[in-house]
């Protein structure tokens, strides 16, 4: 039997993802990775995976999952933001991405330095698109042709989103990519790890664990949008492919599984517009989703209890 956790994308609201995975850790009693088989993750759930990969001198994760939580308590204000030069060189992020890379790339260097992928604990799995190619790009710390890829490195890919943050050049030995976030074809990458895992032992169930970061789904009546063009279609477009993506993620991931004589458990629940914005790093903002995630573990004792039956 093969156990995954999955990690879905998005920026700040990461810290409802945190605050579930330490909700599970305090339950199991022993750091999560020690609970699965693989970690996976998109965008900041890749940050998440990563960190709680990385290993320390003692062998041990450099990050538990209080210590994931911590961070997004702090780092917004280094990630998600930028300086007035920069602001007005991008028009305010009109021509121009919104935010530079480098208070990421700190935070992440601070945290788990130059760790390779392959130096993981277990098998880590990051999904990223590849501009310079045009497909997806997973990632895998089993792939030892891509060994000597920095943690650091991939974490900036998979967190690219297109606007907030410019694009990530990535050197392999047979290749070089132009990365970014993944969630534009894995927002939830539950079933880039279920193919991992099912293409190394076929005959192996797989159980999941899918923790998604909050979701809103905007109402868009008929009368709004029946004629709506490019300058209208902009912003919403691309939430509602990503939503529609991980919708059909969730219910594929799902029907294959348990066919497959597995389980597939997601922790996930919906949030209000004012919560929404992924780059929202006010500190108020992120104490109330932490203080919301909790609420939601406490409503829905039988989806936790799955969680813990499969990782325990």
């Amino acid at each position: 039997m093969t156990k995954i956790i999955s990690i879905d994308g998005g920026g700040i609201k990461g810290i409802v993802g945190a605050t579930i995975l330490n909700a599970l850790e305090t339950k199991l009693q022993k750091p999560i990775y020690k609970c699965t088989d693989i970690i996976t993750g998109t965008s900041t759930g890749g940050l998440i995976a990563c960190g709680l990969t990385a290993p320390n001198e003692e062998g041990e994760p450099k990050w538990n999952t209080a210590d994931v939580m911590a961070t997004y308590e702090t780092m917004g204000n280094d990630v998600f933001s930028s300086s007035f030069w920069h602001k007005v060189k991008t028009l305010w992020g009109l021509i121009g991405p919104k935010y530079p890379l480098e208070g990421l790339e700190k935070v992440m260097l601070d945290k788990i330095g130059d760790t390779k992928l392959t130096e993981a604990l277990i098998q880590v799995v990051i999904s990223t698109y590849d501009l310079h190619q045009r497909r997806p790009v997973v990632f895998s710390s089993k792939d030892h042709s891509e060994g000597h890829l920095r943690m650091v490195d991939l974490c900036l890919g998979t967190s690219s989103v297109p606007t907030y943050f410019p694009t990530v050049k990535v050197d392999c030995s047979h290749t070089s990519y132009n990365l970014i976030d993944g969630g534009i074809f894995a927002v939830n990458p539950a079933l880039c790890a279920f193919a991992i895992a099912k293409k190394k032992k076929q005959n192996e169930t797989v159980e999941i664990v899918s923790i998604g970061n909050g979701n809103f789904n905007k109402s868009l009546p008929y009368e709004k949008t029946k004629s709506w063009g490019l300058l209208q279609w902009g912003s919403p477009a691309v939430e509602v492919i990503i939503d529609g993506i991980g919708d059909a993620i969730d219910h594929q991931t799902k029907v294959l599984c348990e066919a497959d004589g597995g389980r597939y458990v997601r922790l996930q629940f919906d949030i209000p517009e004012k919560l929404s914005n992924m780059d929202n790093a006010d500190s108020k903002n992120i104490k109330t989703l932490k203080q919301i995630t909790l609420d939601y573990l406490s409503k829905k004792p039988k989806e936790f209890q799955d969680a813990l039956d499969i990782l325990k």
